[in-house]
C-alpha cells in the first residue's frame, strides 16, 4: 500500500511539475507575443508613413504566392516530432534535410514561374520581388532543427530570445531601408534580414548541429502523422487568405495594401486576445478535462473576460478609426477607415470563438474546429466574387463579418454540448459588455467629431473610452473583477 502511495505521489508531483512548466512556458509565449506585436506595430506605423499602399500590396502579393507554395508542400514533420514521446534525435537530420530540399525547390519554382505569377496578378512590377522573396524560405528552413527542443521541452524562455532576434532584425532593416530607398524593397529586405538573423541565432543558442541525411523510412513514418497537418494547413490557409487572393487578383495591388492594413489594425482585437488565451488556458483546461463542472466554471470566467476585452478594444477602434488612421498612418491611408470600422465586428466574433479553440483541443475534439473551418471556406468560395464585384473592398470586408457570424452558432452547437453547455449560455455573456461598449463608442465618436485630428485628441479619446468602459463595468458588471481574481489565483497559481 505504501509503495502504491509513493508511486501515486510521484505521479502527482510529476503532473504538478508539468503544469508548472507548461504555464511558465505560456507566460514566455505571452511575453513574446506582446513584444513581437510592439515591434510589428512600430514597424508598420513607420513604414506606413514612408511607403505607398501600392508597395504593401506588391509585397503582400509576393508573400501570398510564397505562402501558397509553402502551405501545399508542408509535410507536418515538425508537429510530428513535437507529438512523439520517444527520443526524436534520430529523426532530426532527416526532417532538417527534407525542409532544406523543399525550400530550395519552392524558391526555384517561384523564380521560374515568376513571369506567369506576375502576369496572373497583373503586377509586372513585382517580377523581381517574386524572384528574390523565395530566398527567405530557404533561410527559414536552414534554421537549426535543434531549436525544436525549446518547444518540445517547454523551454520557452530560450524560444523567446530566438524568435525576438528575428523580429528585431526585420524591424531594424525594414525601417532603415525604407528611409534610404522609399520603395517596396524595404519590406523585402526586412523579411530576408529577419530570417537570416533567426538562422544565425538558432546556431548560437542551440548546440545541436544538423547535417544532410535523408532516411526514407523515417520520412514515411513521420508523414503518417504529418499528412493530417498538411490537409489542415491547406484548409486553414485558404480560409484565412482566400480574401487576400481575391483582392490581389481582381482589385489590384494597391487595394490589397489598403485591405491588409485595415485587417492589421482591426484584427488587433482577435490576435492580442486569442493567442494568450489559447496558450495559457490549454494546459489549464487539460488538467480540468475530467472535472466538467469546474471546467465549465473556468471556461465561463475566461469567456466573460474575453468578451470584456474584445468589446472594449473593438468599440474603441471603431470610434477612433478616422483619427487613428489619419493621425498615425497618414492621409494616404484614408480608404482604410470604413474597412477598419467593418472588420472590427469580425474581430469580436473571432475573439469570442477563439475561446473555443483551446477547449476543443483539451477535451479531445479538434474535428469540430475543422468542420467549422471547412464551412467558412465554403461560404467564402461561394460569395466572395459577387460581394467583391458589387461593393469592392467594403463588400469583401462585409462578407468576412457575415462568414464569422454565420458560422459561430454552428461552432457553438458542435462544441458546447461536449461540456454540458448551451449556446444561449455562451451568447448571453456578451450582453453586458456589448451594451457598455455601445455607450462608450457613441460618446467617444461624438467627442471625436467635434475635435481636430491629432495625437493629443487621440489620447484624449482613448482615455475617455477607458474611463467610461471601466466605470460602467464597475457599476453594472462588478462580478467580472472577481473573474480576474479567480483566473489569477485558482488557475494560474495552482499550476505554478
Amino acid at each position: 500500500m505504501n509503495k502504491f502511495r509513493d508511486v501515486s505521489e510521484r505521479a502527482d508531483k510529476g503532473s504538478a511539475d508539468l503544469g508548472r512548466k507548461t504555464v511558465r512556458g505560456a507566460a514566455w509565449v505571452f511575453s513574446l507575443q506582446m513584444v513581437n506585436r510592439a515591434f510589428q506595430l512600430a514597424k508598420t506605423v513607420v513604414l506606413a508613413r514612408l511607403l505607398a499602399p501600392q508597395d504593401f500590396g506588391l509585397f503582400g502579393t509576393a508573400l501570398l504566392t510564397l505562402s501558397i507554395l509553402d502551405a501545399v508542400s508542408q509535410p507536418g514533420f515538425w508537429q510530428a516530432l513535437i507529438q512523439k514521446k520517444v527520443d526524436v534525435r534520430p529523426y532530426l537530420n532527416t526532417v532538417w534535410t527534407v525542409g532544406v530540399i523543399r525550400s530550395i525547390l519552392i524558391a526555384a519554382a517561384l523564380y521560374g514561374a515568376s513571369p506567369f505569377v506576375a502576369g496572373f496578378f497583373n503586377v509586372p512590377a513585382a517580377l523581381p520581388i517574386f524572384r528574390i522573396i523565395g530566398l527567405s524560405i530557404v533561410f527559414q528552413n536552414l534554421i537549426n532543427i535543434g531549436v525544436i527542443f525549446f518547444e518540445k521541452d517547454l523551454e520557452f524562455h530560450k524560444y523567446f530570445f530566438f524568435q525576438l532576434a528575428g523580429t528585431a532584425g526585420d524591424m531594424v532593416v525594414s525601417i532603415s531601408a525604407a528611409l534610404l530607398l522609399r520603395s517596396v524593397w524595404a519590406l523585402v529586405l526586412g523579411r530576408l534580414a529577419g530570417n537570416i538573423v533567426s538562422c544565425i541565432v538558432s546556431y548560437a543558442v542551440q548546440p545541436w548541429r544538423p547535417r544532410l541525411s535523408l532516411n526514407l523510412a523515417q520520412s514515411k513514418e513521420l508523414f503518417r502523422f504529418g499528412r493530417w497537418i498538411l490537409g489542415s494547413n491547406i484548409l486553414i490557409f485558404f480560409t484565412s487568405n482566400g480574401d487576400n487572393l481575391f483582392v490581389s487578383k481582381f482589385l489590384g495591388a494597391a487595394s490589397l495594401g489598403f485591405y491588409q492594413m485595415a485587417y492589421t489594425v482591426s484584427n488587433t482585437v482577435a490576435s492580442e486576445i486569442n493567442r494568450p488565451v489559447s496558450t495559457v488556458m490549454f494546459p489549464a483546461y487539460s488538467i480540468l478535462q475530467e472535472d466538467l463542472p469546474r471546467l465549465r466554471e473556468v471556461f465561463m470566467r475566461v469567456l466573460r473576460l474575453t468578451a470584456f476585452l474584445a468589446f472594449f478594444t473593438a468599440g474603441l477602434i471603431f470610434a477612433t478609426a478616422p483619427n487613428l488612421t489619419l493621425t498615425v498612418l497618414g492621409g494616404k491611408w484614408k480608404p482604410v477607415i470604413p474597412l477598419v470600422m467593418i472588420l472590427v465586428f469580425r474581430a469580436i466574433s473571432v475573439a469570442l470563438r477563439g475561446t473555443l479553440g483551446a477547449l476543443t483541443k483539451a477535451i479531445g475534439h479538434p474535428e469540430c474546429e475543422t468542420q467549422v473551418t471547412f464551412l467558412q471556406l465554403l461560404l467564402l468560395a461561394l460569395l466572395i466574387y459577387p460581394a467583391g464585384k458589387l461593393w469592392g473592398l467594403n463588400g469583401v470586408a462585409i462578407l468576412l463579418v457575415f462568414q464569422t457570424l454565420a458560422t459561430l452558432p454552428v461552432a457553438l452547437r458542435l462544441i458546447l454540448p461536449q461540456i454540458g453547455m448551451r449556446s444561449f449560455d455562451f451568447l448571453k455573456v456578451a450582453g453586458i459588455p456589448f451594451s457598455i461598449s455601445c455607450v462608450m463608442t457613441a460618446v467617444v465618436y461624438g467627442v471625436q467629431s467635434r475635435l481636430p485630428f491629432n495625437l493629443l485628441t487621440l489620447a484624449l479619446e482613448g482615455s475617455l473610452g477607458l474611463l467610461i468602459y471601466f466605470g460602467l463595468t464597475r457599476i453594472f458588471h462588478r462580478s467580472l473583477f472577481q473573474d480576474f481574481a479567480y483566473i489569477k489565483n485558482r488557475v494560474w497559481k495552482r499550476t505554478l
